[in-house]
């Protein structure tokens, strides 16, 4: 799951755990 310039994604790519509990939430 690879959101369009999601700066969550730049800032972490590593973490893509986090960074898809993070945009759930911002999504929501």
């Amino acid at each position: 799951m690879t959101a369009v310039a999601d700066p969550l994604n730049l800032v972490g790519e590593s973490n893509e755990n986090n960074n898809q509990a993070q945009r759930t939430v911002t999504l929501k």
